[in-house]
């Protein structure tokens, strides 16, 4: 066997190989746009729903106080409802998965391919994450009527406070004359 004999198949299978790589790169290019474009329905998906929540909350203060309410995109995608809660699209993408990390565990709050069913879990959510800030906070009623009906006066406030400033006076003139304190003691008890 010649030289020559032994490069042609060596070139051909090198040939092939080449043309091999060439495939799979192009299945590879492929997949990856498929996979981008996939990414991006996802992340389209979850603005549309992120903004039928914006119009939810839209007049509701303690909402907007604690909602995050914000797309962010990677893989997957995410919408973030607020410090404990978000969206994906997984396991699929059509199907809404409703996630609250809790101090805890992690739970599962819906998952769904219907928007709306989705979006009332999240309406849900969010009146129940009002009601508990509700109850952290003092009613505005309370705060009112401290001064008023019921409440404690100015007037009882500037009594404690002028009995205070005696005592701490008092207090001070006994520390720095500690024969006074014989003294009083004799005048009130003779």
């Amino acid at each position: 066997m010649s030289v020559q004999d032994v490069e042609r198949p060596v070139n051909k299978r090198t040939a092939q190989l080449e043309e091999a790589l060439r495939k799979a790169r192009v299945l590879d290019a492929e997949y990856l746009d498929s996979r981008a474009k996939v990414s991006d329905l996802r992340f389209l998906r979850l603005e549309a729903l992120r903004d039928q929540l914006l119009k939810v909350v839209a007049h509701e203060e303690l909402a907007n106080a604690f909602m995050t309410l914000q797309t962010i995109p990677g893989d997957p995608p995410r919408l973030i409802i607020d410090d404990l809660s978000h969206i994906v699209m997984e396991p699929d993408p059509r199907t809404y998965t409703f996630i609250h990390d809790g101090p805890e565990s992690r739970k599962v709050l819906i998952e769904s391919e219907d928007k709306a069913e989705v979006e009332a879990k999240v309406t849900e959510y969010i009146a129940h994450q009002i009601l508990e800030i509700q109850r952290r906070l003092p009613l505005p009623d309370q705060s009112a009527k401290s001064g008023k009906n019921g409440g404690v006066g100015g007037l009882a406030l500037f009594m404690f406070w002028l009995a205070g400033a005696i005592t701490g006076a008092a207090a001070v003139y006994l520390y720095l004359d500690p024969d006074a304190f014989g003294l009083i003691l004799k005048q009130l008890f003779p």
